[in-house]
């Protein structure tokens, strides 16, 4: 238990949100999910389920509903993953809508989506044929903190940021991808008031995905890492096999199955555009936060971020800071009363 509770408080050190308060309100209990109750002690077992008002599963092997006896059912809240949804990779575009149940994990390329897939069953099965009260949220690609970027800094979108900037070298990858803050995620979660309802099965996913090369390029010309280069993605996977670089070096053979696969839409109902954040402003804090933990380094030749207004950039000092800005991928507006002048700059 000691040893639990000093990794849960180390972690949540790491991301500044402990609290000694926490202590009161924490009982770390250790177990397995592969074993029989945990491999809980009886008399341990026993006060446990007597007392449990919620529980949310986020475990990724699951055994957990074959020797639950207890009385009085709660509400169960189970973590899965889009990693579920699986189509013919004929189909150049496909939508996943929420409550889709696939009947096989066939076309499912990686292990551990394929156990989330069992275990995705397993729960579906739980409510449709003995009626358990039981939410399934279905993650897409959890992210950074949509405020301060905080993020799981083993995570593969954060390493792939990591790669390109210390490369200098991007896949052109036109993938639809995910960029779903964790704040917005747990908020879900927690809140969730759906145990009961026949709707039971969420997509907690970005309202408005984008495809990765927007990401890439938002970083490169607003962000100020101007000298990332764009190569085709066979060359890109080629190149990151044999650098080495460990942040790339550990995701390849992730990447170069993601490469092979489709463009996959994903329906939701818990959010709405115009209250979640901007993909490319959560992409803006995770690089911050990276920044911040030297994890990569501030890019030198851009000492701004965002757009820049130049007045007076006809001629003299606002002409020079104009091109300087322009050459090292910054936004700039210019402005001037010598509306020819402003054009001959322009070109």
């Amino acid at each position: 238990a000691e040893e639990g509770l000093n990794r849960l408080v180390k972690n949540l050190i790491h991301y500044t949100i402990w609290q000694e308060s926490f202590l009161k309100k924490i009982v770390v209990v250790p177990g397995s999910l592969e074993q029989e109750r945990f491999g809980i002690t009886p008399p341990a077992y026993q006060q446990i389920v007597s007392n449990i008002q919620l529980i949310v599963h986020n475990g990724a092997k699951v055994d957990f509903i074959s020797d639950y006896e207890q009385k009085t059912v709660v509400p169960i809240t189970f973590v899965s993953t889009t990693g579920v949804y699986a189509f013919d990779s004929q189909n150049n575009l496909s939508l996943a809508t929420e409550q889709m149940i696939h009947p096989s994990p066939q076309f499912i390329t990686s292990g551990y989506s394929q156990s989330k897939w069992v275990a995705d069953q397993m729960m579906v099965k739980a409510k449709q044929e003995f009626g358990l009260p039981i939410s399934i949220y279905r993650c897409g690609d959890i992210c950074g903190h949509s405020k301060t970027g905080m993020c799981n800094l083993s995570h593969d979108f954060v390493r792939f940021i990591q790669g390109i900037i210390s490369m200098k070298l991007a896949p052109k990858d036109h993938r639809i991808v995910d960029v779903t803050p964790v704040d917005l995620v747990a908020q879900s979660i927690i809140t969730s008031t759906a145990h009961y309802e026949e709707k039971f099965i969420f997509n907690v996913v970005h309202p408005e995905p984008i495809r990765m090369i927007h990401i890439v390029k938002y970083i490169k010309e607003m962000l100020g890492y101007s000298d990332i280069q764009f190569v085709e993605p066979e060359r890109f996977i080629n190149t990151i096999k044999e650098c080495q670089n460990i942040d790339l070096l550990a995701l390849w053979p992730i990447f170069q199955k993601q490469m092979n696969t489709h463009d996959i839409i994903y329906t939701t109902s818990l959010y709405k555009k115009e209250s979640t954040a901007d993909s490319l402003d959560i992409v803006k804090n995770m690089v911050d936060y990276l920044i911040d933990m030297k994890k990569i380094e501030a890019p030198i030749q851009n000492p701004m971020r965002g757009v820049a207004i130049i007045t007076g950039a006809s001629s003299g000092i606002g002409k020079g800071i104009a091109k300087y800005f322009a050459a090292n991928g910054i936004k700039t507006v210019i402005t001037a009363r010598r509306e020819q002048r402003l054009k001959e700059i322009k070109k």
